[in-house]
């Protein structure tokens, strides 16, 4: 006995039994290395240019990177 997979349409205002793909779906994304650059902070001019060399320098300096997070700019939501 199988158990069937329902959903709500809004459409429609219906419940109707959702079908299960047998098709596998794919979503490779491959991600580009970072550019290199020279660091501006604690050890000014040293060359970066890997993922992992920027991890590991704001690991060695306790930094964080911010991105468009107001939390860090303003304190506040």
């Amino acid at each position: 006995m199988s158990t069937r997979k329902y959903r709500y349409d809004k459409n429609t205002g219906r419940m109707v039994a959702v079908i299960p793909s047998t098709r596998k779906p794919r979503a490779f994304h491959v991600m580009d290395d970072i550019k290199p650059y020279h660091v501006v902070g604690p050890e000014y001019g040293k060359l970066i240019g890997s993922r992992s060399q920027h991890r590991e320098y704001l690991r060695k300096h306790d930094l964080i990177e911010v991105g468009n997070e107001r939390k860090y700019f303003d304190g506040g939501e």
